[in-house]
């Protein structure tokens, strides 16, 4: 059994959905066996309405159909994609197919095709530091576990509260932080031990081997067998049964340099424009979710992919194979819908089309998946219209400005546990978890001096956590409130990053 420091405000708890994606289509059951996936959640009306700023209008589509409507009957981006890259088992294909959107967008913005071949930037971007920072920074409520955030360890939705399209939540997150080029973060295994010889994921130690050494170890059995049901605690405070994973054991692994090195957010320059202006003048966000019917809409995702724009897609593995398709490039399998098969969720990023063939059964998309390999994935039209969830269009990225200083807050450095003493000019004494800088359940941030939950303190004399709120007051400056041991209501600290906390004046 486990000593629990909870929250008093705690004890609001709902289920959370299992939705994850497979590492290959031949493994697909035993991955899902392993995570405990459970099958496709129906569409949440709560997160599509979420972020109603980014949502792809019906004055989108339009424009985007009026301006491509000379098109040809095939048309493809493959020139502009980075390598195809492999999850290896782990649930995280919405991070490798927005990441593979993100690449993209900035070949396009920042380099140039010619004679078929590109030329520009290499920029091979973060995905596990994207799924560190997009999960670990959001904030579940109601509160379903003794934990308010997701652990990065875990796949899919695991441990989100409703049902979110996570390539949709990416989008937002990454107009708020930036991650960084892959060696700074590079990906991990689930087990490094049993990563294939040939894999190089077995130099870097993988998230079984991470959370054994940081003693976090029930965060990582979670992703193996997660536990859906809510804990059970005894009038002690101890958790008898259900899901007792506490939130220093998830902070334990989130936040040790084991996982994420402090190079990586130093190096975190690489995002989504939180807005930029438009062809026709207009401020746009930088991304914007489609809805399903707009995904099922073959005419509009063709007239996206000729206007120059990838789109990262959120679908259902309601797929069999079909004939064989040879094309100039490779030969590979036609994956055509099939309504009986209900092999779960999955992310890929729509790269092309092709409607040469007399026939359209035999019509298909283009994308690229994260299963290794060199191939890309063909769909048929009829996939395209019947097992597509969503999907996120990225329109602009961030300069990454490689001859400035990443900004602390964006590129994650505030994240972590960081340990205060009691002297002079402070009365904590313990640790702070800082989780977030910027409210994850907006579209607009508050404006400027407005709390938010950041994270939690931990008095040294193991008494209960106390909620932290604050605000960014600059970069470098975080001014915040928490109900310290022996203090009668909140007392507001002023924190310069790399310094310790200090009594605001007059507090």
């Amino acid at each position: 059994m486990i000593m629990l420091p909870l929250r008093s405000s705690f004890l609001r708890v709902t289920a959370a959905i299992a939705l994850a994606c497979g590492a290959t289509v031949t493994a697909y059951a035993q991955v899902a066996e392993r995570m405990g996936i459970v099958p496709p959640p129906k569409s949440s009306s709560a997160w599509p309405a979420r972020f109603p700023r980014t949502l792809f209008t019906a004055k989108d589509a339009d424009a985007a159909k009026a301006a491509a409507t000379s098109r040809p009957v095939s048309f493809n981006l493959l020139p502009w994609q980075t390598p195809i890259k492999d999850q290896e088992g782990r649930g995280n294909c919405f991070a490798f197919a927005f990441t593979a959107g993100l690449e993209a967008a900035y070949r396009h913005k920042y380099g140039k095709v010619v004679d078929g071949k590109y030329q520009g930037p290499q920029w091979i971007l973060s995905e596990e530091f994207l799924i560190h920072v997009a999960k670990s920074s959001l904030l579940n409520s109601p509160q379903t576990y003794l934990f308010e955030n997701p652990s990065a360890y875990w796949g899919g939705v695991l441990g989100v509260v409703g049902d979110p399209m996570m390539i949709s939540v990416l989008s937002e997150q990454l107009m708020n932080y930036r991650i960084p080029e892959s060696q700074y973060a590079p990906y991990r295994a689930w087990d490094s031990s049993k990563s294939p010889p040939n894999s190089p994921l077995t130099s870097v130690p993988g998230l079984v081997q991470v959370a054994a050494k940081n003693n976090c170890t029930p965060v990582a059995v979670l992703n193996d067998k997660w536990n859906a049901s809510k804990p059970k605690l005894d009038s002690a405070g101890q958790c008898t049964g259900g899901n007792c994973a506490t939130q220093k054991q998830v902070d334990a692994c989130e936040y040790t340099t084991d996982y994420i090195p402090p190079a990586a957010s130093k190096n975190s320059r690489f995002g989504v424009s939180f807005s930029y202006k438009a062809s026709d003048g207009s401020e746009q966000p930088g991304a914007k979710a489609l809805t399903q019917a707009q995904m099922n809409d073959t005419d509009l995702v063709e007239s996206l992919l000729f206007g120059g724009h990838e789109i990262v897609a959120e679908l259902y593995l309601k797929w069999k194979r079909g004939p064989t398709i040879k094309t100039s490039f490779q030969s590979s399998p036609l994956w055509q819908f099939d309504g009986t098969v209900n092999d779960g969720g999955h992310n890929m990023l729509v790269v092309g089309y092709d409607r040469t063939n007399p026939s359209p059964d035999l019509w298909y998309f283009i994308m690229k998946n994260s299963w290794g390999g060199e191939k890309y994935y063909f769909v048929s039209y009829s996939f395209m219209k019947s097992a597509l969830r969503g999907g996120v269009v990225i329109q602009d990225v961030v300069d990454p400005e490689a001859g400035k200083p990443a900004s602390l807050a964006r590129g994650g450095a505030w994240l972590g546990i960081w340990p205060v003493h009691h002297d002079a000019k402070s009365d904590l004494d313990g640790t702070i978890v800082i989780r977030r800088t910027f409210d994850p359940n907006v579209a607009v941030q508050p404006k400027a001096g407005t709390d938010i939950p950041l994270g939690d303190y931990y008095p040294s004399d193991n008494s209960p956590a106390q909620l932290v709120s604050g605000h960014m007051a600059a970069d470098s400056t975080i001014v915040f409130e928490v109900k310290a041991p022996k203090v009668t209501g909140p007392t507001r600290y002023t924190w310069n990053f790399g310094a310790m906390p200090e009594k605001a004046a007059g507090k």
